[in-house]
């Protein structure tokens, strides 16, 4: 489907924790999308293992630079 609609496929950063994740998203990083020389704007994390809340929806953490640029302008 992504392909047909001409969406790229979102990189895979590899293995990390949470922390080095913040650190990695708080500092800036380049995107590794094809064609784009700009900023990634941050992470989507899930665990190794698919883990599940009590509702049954899958558990992912996002890290988004804006939010440590809006606290840095703030803080």
């Amino acid at each position: 489907i992504c392909e047909r609609a001409g969406i790229h496929i979102v990189p895979c950063y590899g293995q990390m924790t949470i922390d080095e994740a913040i650190l990695c998203v708080a500092n800036g990083f380049e995107s590794r999308m094809p064609g784009s020389n700009c900023q990634a704007e941050g992470f989507v994390l899930r665990p190794l293992v698919r883990l599940k809340d009590a509702r049954g929806a899958r558990i992912i953490t996002k890290i988004k630079h804006v939010d440590f640029e809006r606290y840095y302008k703030n803080g």
